[in-house]
């Protein structure tokens, strides 16, 4: 999950794993590592299973393993008892019993022959009703429908919920992580971490496949070699969140679950004043990427140069995206990204003192995080000797992301110049003379 902002490591030297166990600003400590293997009766549980279990019987062992997994996603002891607390909260409010059964990884959601869930979409994209491992299973299951139930004769109300859960929207997962990260003291890579390896977990019990990157050892179990199953050929085990149907006697009427409610964000008003002076975008372009949004913006000045990257980088890392999620380089347009993020933090959050970053100039650099303004995930990313600034994020709102662009460029956030619009230039093609912003390198 969170596809925008996987990271692919950075080879370190001798010396740099001897300090890569030194935590930096924002990073939360890592218990120290077991030397004994993870207890192999917890091989087929998901992780909200055993908050479901801990839960129902009260038994240490699943609490300890809960605790155990989420030390292997980096979050502090503290964090861990939280969202353990979280979720049992969640399940107290919202009963999940069909997460006491071993067989729950393995077994089908969706029935197919109407949605799963009973409320709207909008329901569940502001109330958390499911634990975190329900929303990945679910969101896992509807990719898989996605790619694999085409010719199979189903209503349009099964197919539109299928595309809302998939990968292409993640109308829960996103909430769920968006909540993780602003209230819990979660990270992205935390957020990243628990998904992957739940999606091994998933990868090997309920799809057989044992070649995956996320199956190699999740949460510490190495991989079985389970017969692989067809989809739909299984019992369905959880029971669909649909409201139950008439059947010669009136069905018992399941009572409304009380959910466990987000915070509503408060309603933000942008400024309506426009600046008085042009813009410096020329012109923008947008397209959905996946579950996000892409924004393509060309810029109204002759280009910019490194300088002005790690400029921009460095305001966008203190005035929006704090703290800093991750920090990555490339040395040619299509070439893999190389992630500074460790090293980022070990220079207390000066990029001009991260080693590598100023010693070459690069083909791109790009920050992400989640923003403060925006509320919502973001990468950004420059283009060496180019017009061009390209930003990522789950906001689905052109003006809003111009308004972003400009502060970002203006270096404005934390002002009272920030977030407001500029005019457009006249003559496209005439980049400003906005030297504050070009370089001659």
């Amino acid at each position: 999950m969170f596809g925008f902002l996987k990271r692919k490591k950075k080879p370190k030297d001798k010396a740099g794993e001897a300090k890569a166990g030194s935590a930096g600003p924002g990073v939360q400590p890592q218990p120290e590592a077991r030397t004994e293997g993870p207890p192999k009766e917890f091989a087929h549980l998901l992780t909200s299973q055993l908050a479901a279990m801990w839960l129902d019987s009260g038994a240490d062992k699943y609490r300890a393993e809960y605790l155990r997994r989420m030390g292997m996603c980096s979050l502090s002891e503290k964090t861990a008892e939280e969202m353990l607390a979280f979720e049992a909260d969640i399940l107290r409010q919202c009963p999940r019993p069909e997460l006491l059964d071993e067989s729950f990884i393995s077994a089908p959601l969706f029935s197919l022959a109407a949605p799963f869930l009973r409320e709207s979409m909008e329901f569940y994209e502001t109330n958390l009703v499911f634990p975190f491992s329900y929303v990945v299973k679910l969101s896992d299951e509807a990719e898989w429908h996605y790619w694999n139930s085409h010719e199979k004769n189903l209503q349009d109300s099964v197919w539109a919920e299928i595309f809302a859960l998939s990968d292409r929207n993640r109308k829960l997962f996103l909430p769920f992580a968006r909540h993780l990260v602003e209230h819990m003291g979660w990270t992205v890579q935390n957020v990243n971490e628990f998904s992957r390896n739940e999606q091994g977990m998933l990868d090997i019990c309920r799809w057989g496949k044992t070649t995956s990157a996320a199956s190699r050892t999740p949460w510490g179990f190495s991989p079985p070699s389970p017969a692989k199953k067809d989809a739909g050929e299984r019992p369905v085990a959880a029971a669909p969140e649909k409201k139950p149907e008439a059947a010669g006697a009136a069905a018992p009427v399941r009572p409304k679950p009380q959910p466990v409610s987000r915070p509503a964000p408060a309603k933000k008003v942008w400024p309506e004043e426009p600046l008085d002076d042009v813009s410096l975008i020329q012109e923008m372009h947008h397209e959905t990427a996946g579950a996000w949004q892409q924004y393509d913006f060309l810029l109204a000045i002759r280009g910019y140069g490194w300088g002005s990257m790690t400029d921009w980088a460095q305001h966008m890392a203190d005035g929006d995206l704090n703290p800093l999620q991750t920090l990555t380089c490339t040395l040619t347009l299509h070439g893999g990204e190389e992630e500074f993020i460790d090293e980022y933090r070990e220079s207390g959050g000066k990029i001009a003192e991260v080693p590598g970053i100023l010693e070459e100039e690069w083909s791109s650099l790009a920050v992400g995080g989640m923003s403060r303004v925006l509320s919502a995930l973001v990468k950004i990313v420059w283009f060496n000797q180019t017009r061009v600034l390209r930003i990522f994020s789950t906001v689905k709102d052109e003006t809003l992301m111009m308004r972003y662009a400009e502060t970002l460029l203006r270096r404005s956030f934390g002002t009272e110049d920030a977030m407001k619009l500029a005019k457009m230039p006249e003559a496209a093609g005439s980049p400003a003379e906005e030297q504050q912003h070009t370089e001659g390198r």
